[in-house]
């Protein structure tokens, strides 16, 4: 409970901000974040999948075709964390720390409480199936000044440090043609997470721990919300580099990676291609919404990776 406490606080904090900046967010549900502790019963039944092949386009980085009936185009475009909101600055006692700072030939501007948004788009061959998501975040921002004397001449850069509080609670929104259909909330972390007992069994093996590896990365998240009235999970496991994705209990789809191991790159093997298995027993709108649902995944894990950086991926 005090968890739902906590991530609520983040949304009242940043609401009144992105009403103003945006009208189709204004209109929120929160009760499924009130229903958290709904047991759920994530079991990966014995059902055929199809597979999907999702070839690199070579010219735009994290664009795929692949051989769909609707969609044989995706691709993901990201930008980079911004503040979105920011608190009053908070001087008091820092007045001798600022001083001091300056008569050392540096200062360090107040910390600041802020907002962080992250936005991603799915763009598809039909730009009707397009889909837009944005995701906040609390965090900090401080500005930090350095004097530089070269050549008898003193300079003074400045630069600004930023901090994620991943830990302190994600909300997400997705749109499609200027409608929410989807709205979620991320934990960081989730094997060591009660409130999905029943997913995170089904995905990680009842294993609490990530396999140390120094070249693969170990963040790990747990999406979950409801998208067009459904309920929906997608979990990232990076022990196997994949992606799970669930409709209630039910596994529904599953994307693989196409990164090497450490030895393949030094051998230059072949990359292969990233897979996608979709239960054949969906239909047709359900397999289109889980081929986007595995990019929103590959979306928010390589904006946990790389928040500030996420937009040269894009090139």
């Amino acid at each position: 409970m005090k968890q739902i406490v906590l991530l609520l606080n983040v949304y009242f904090n940043a609401i009144n901000f992105i009403q103003m900046k945006r009208p189709y967010l204004t209109v929120l549900s929160i009760l499924i974040f009130a229903c958290s502790g709904t047991e759920l019963k994530a079991q990966v039944s014995s059902v055929a999948y199809n597979t999907f092949r999702l070839e690199r386009n070579r010219k735009i980085q994290s664009s795929y075709s692949l051989n769909d009936t609707v969609i044989n185009r995706i691709g993901i475009t990201a930008w980079d964390a911004r503040v979105v909101s920011e608190a009053p600055d908070k001087f008091g006692s820092n007045i001798a720390r600022y001083a001091l700072a300056r008569l050392l030939g540096s200062s360090t501007g107040p910390l600041k409480d802020v907002v962080f948004e992250m936005t991603g788009k799915i763009l598809t061959n039909d730009t009707t199936l397009d889909w837009r998501t944005d995701l906040f975040c609390q965090g900090t921002q401080q500005k930090v000044s350095q004097k530089e004397k070269e050549y008898g001449i003193t300079t003074v850069s400045t630069s600004t440090e930023q901090n994620l509080l991943w830990g302190n609670g994600l909300f997400g929104y997705v749109i499609e043609k200027g409608d929410t259909i989807g709205r979620y909330k991320v934990l960081i972390d989730p094997r060591k997470d009660t409130l999905i007992d029943e997913w995170t069994k089904a995905v990680y093996k009842g294993t609490t721990k990530q396999k140390h590896h120094a070249f693969k990365s170990l963040s790990e998240y747990a999406l979950y919300g409801e998208f067009t009235g459904k309920k929906y999970a997608i979990l990232y496991n990076s022990d196997e580099e994949k992606i799970y994705i669930f409709e209630d209990s039910n596994l529904y789809g599953i994307y693989t990676y196409d990164r090497l191991s450490h030895i393949a790159k030094k051998r230059r093997l072949k990359q292969q291609s990233p897979s996608l298995l979709v239960n054949e027993t969906l239909t047709e709108d359900e397999r289109v919404d889980i081929i986007r649902l595995a990019m929103v995944g590959q979306w928010l894990k390589k904006t946990i990776d790389f928040p500030f950086s996420v937009s040269k991926f894009n090139k």
